[in-house]
């Protein structure tokens, strides 16, 4: 997950939540997976492949996504609040994958 709350302690809860939303969807989904935050600084200094950190910051200046951000395999499945919905399908595209 990219956070904001680095540069918009406000977003604090959103990112509060955003992690009870992906931790619900594991549960659910069964897929194992590691769960870590990357706050937008880091990504924007390096932490992420410069690709996904262009595209997350291109959707971000059309308006399409605001943070928290949460990838699953490199790719964004949700942000503006985290939709519990757009997670699962993520996590579950990612089975169909290692089938």
């Amino acid at each position: 997950m990219v956070t904001n709350s680095c540069c918009n302690p406000a977003d604090k809860p959103l990112e509060d939540r955003a992690f009870r939303v992906i931790d619900q969807a594991i549960a659910e989904t069964g897929v194992e997976a590691e769960v870590r935050a990357v706050s937008a600084t880091d990504a924007i200094a390096g932490a992420m492949p410069s690709d996904i950190v262009t595209e997350i910051q291109n959707r971000i200046a059309q308006g399409t996504l605001e943070p928290p951000v949460v990838l699953v395999d490199g790719r964004i499945v949700t942000g503006n609040g985290v939709d519990h919905k757009d997670v699962v399908a993520g996590l579950a595209a990612t089975t169909n994958v290692a089938n």
